[in-house]
């Protein structure tokens, strides 16, 4: 039987992102954008990288199409929820094949919703890993309320990938505990920050409203 569009497709991304695990040098895509090669040659082991390719190539052939286009632009995939920046020749970037022209999203943004991509039982330890990684780019006090309101969702997904993995990791329960209480800390910058940027009423707020279950499932 022959394969897919689809199939063929994610074979041939699966063995480009493959090769740089003996080819380093080949490494490219966002990594390569946001300066994190360094990272992730340090970091993350090459049987944590077979499992992030074989998801990602999956997704990304699952999740886009094939268009031609003048210029490199994203494109939002509601099934896969995230931003993908598609090349001029229609193919799109992942975290290391191809070329990132623009991305006006800080890194920890990128990680962030990378990670969101693999929150699920059979790939929660990636997911675990990229967004662990975002976390970690949030050094520093946010310089402008743009930042301000994006950490208060990165904040949000850390929660929903700790607390989803919360049967599956000893220490998930607590990294999502711990989370609430960064995005509580957050809550008056965010608050002002939306309020200023939007003008309309404030959105839910994950981390009181998820450390109030835990909270109330400890007897507390």
């Amino acid at each position: 039987m022959a394969l897919s569009r689809s199939e063929r497709w994610r074979r041939k991304r699966l063995q480009q992102c493959e090769e740089t695990l003996v080819r380093p040098e080949l490494i490219a895509g966002y990594l390569r954008f946001y300066n994190l090669i360094d990272w992730w040659q340090t970091c993350v082991s090459d049987t944590e990288k077979k499992l992030f390719f074989e998801h990602e190539s999956t997704h990304l052939a699952d999740n886009y199409h094939y268009f031609s286009f003048s210029s490199s632009r994203q494109e939002w995939s509601s099934t896969a929820n995230a931003w993908l920046t598609i090349e001029p020749s229609g193919e799109p970037v992942g975290l290391v094949v191809g070329e990132v022209i623009r991305d006006e999203r800080p890194d920890f943004v990128y990680m962030s919703d990378l990670a969101r991509w693999f929150n699920f039982p059979q790939s929660r330890p990636i997911s675990w890993l990229l967004i662990r990684k975002a976390l970690a780019l949030m050094s520093g006090s946010p310089r402008s309320r743009q930042e301000i309101i994006s950490r208060h969702f990165v904040l949000q997904h850390a929660i929903e990938i700790f607390y989803g993995g919360r049967d599956e990791r000893p220490d998930a329960l607590l990294a999502a505990i711990r989370a609430c209480e960064c995005m509580i800390d957050l809550s008056p910058q965010a608050a002002g920050a939306f309020i200023r940027e939007s003008g309309s009423a404030l959105p839910s707020h994950k981390g009181y409203e998820q450390l109030a279950i835990i909270l109330f499932k400890q007897g507390l």
